[in-house]
């Protein structure tokens, strides 16, 4: 579990979700001896996580969205701080702690002091980066830069109308599109080139 999405809000409601076997198993049946059977069973399960759909608010703008265990004994809390989500690890705990950080945290909503742990910011997975080329409608899977120039070289000679270059991963994302001016009589193009400012 390493993507948390800010669960939606249930009107008075303080229900818990415990999930186990990776993420692949998620349950509305918390028990403390739920809790526990997971926690010691956690080499099986990889990690588990005790989710709360009402969060706990923990500062102004700051909730706390889950707690989890890894079978690296690293106990994590997860917290939603302006949107952004972060999660704070204290590693080393022994199994016997975790049952009682989240059997407090479920029982009432009681969040472990969390000053001193270890600060981890979730990201978006960075964007593969991936090109295309399009001419008068049809794809191309394998080019390089001497097809794009045959594009262009087609498109002056009036063998083809428009070309389509696109780019995407990274801060380097954009596209360049040229299409042939086919009411003039001399040559001309329009040409469009747009860079991402963010990817």
């Amino acid at each position: 579990m390493n993507n948390y999405r800010r669960p939606r809000r249930v009107s008075g409601s303080e229900q818990f979700v415990l999930v186990t076997e990776e993420g692949k198993e998620r349950t509305s049946n918390v028990t403390d001896e739920r809790i526990f059977r997971a926690v010691y069973e956690v080499e099986c399960n990889t990690v588990v996580g005790l989710e709360k759909c009402v969060p706990v608010a923990i500062g102004p703008s700051a909730y706390v969205l889950a707690m989890t265990y890894n079978e690296n004994s690293v106990f994590a809390v997860h917290v939603d701080l302006n949107g952004a989500i972060f999660r704070m690890s204290d590693p080393g705990c022994s199994q016997e702690e975790a049952v009682e950080r989240m059997c407090d945290f479920f029982h009432k909503s009681k969040v472990p002091s969390i000053q001193e742990w270890v600060c981890e910011e979730f990201r978006p997975a960075p964007v593969k980066s991936e090109s295309s080329l399009t001419v008068d409608g049809e794809d191309f899977r394998f080019f390089d830069f001497s097809d794009v120039m045959a594009a262009l070289e087609n498109i002056r000679d009036g063998k083809s109308e428009w070309m389509h270059v696109g780019h995407t991963g990274g801060d380097d994302g954009g596209y360049m599109e040229i299409h042939r001016c086919i009411d003039r009589e001399d040559f001309a193009c329009k040409a469009e080139w747009v860079r991402w400012t963010q990817p």
